[in-house]
């Protein structure tokens, strides 16, 4: 899929950087996933929420493939 570096979530911000490919609309997402993930993680360690439902959010961000292209639109 070809995606015009000038639309994307964060574009025109870091569009043709070298930045791009660990900054770009994938990584940001990514980041993200990671970020819930972990949160979800804490939490269950605090018992603030079960550890099953942190399993399955962990499973889920890490299985998730996004189109960024169509979230953008």
């Amino acid at each position: 899929m070809s995606v015009d570096p000038d639309s994307g979530l964060l574009s025109p911000v870091r569009a043709g950087t070298p930045a791009e490919a660990s900054t770009g609309d994938e990584a940001w997402l990514r980041a993200m996933l990671d970020a819930e993930a972990a949160l979800a993680r804490a939490q269950a360690r605090l018992e603030t929420v079960p550890p099953e439902a942190a399993e399955a959010i962990t499973a889920a961000a890490g299985s998730a493939r996004i189109d960024v292209a169509e979230l953008a639109r």
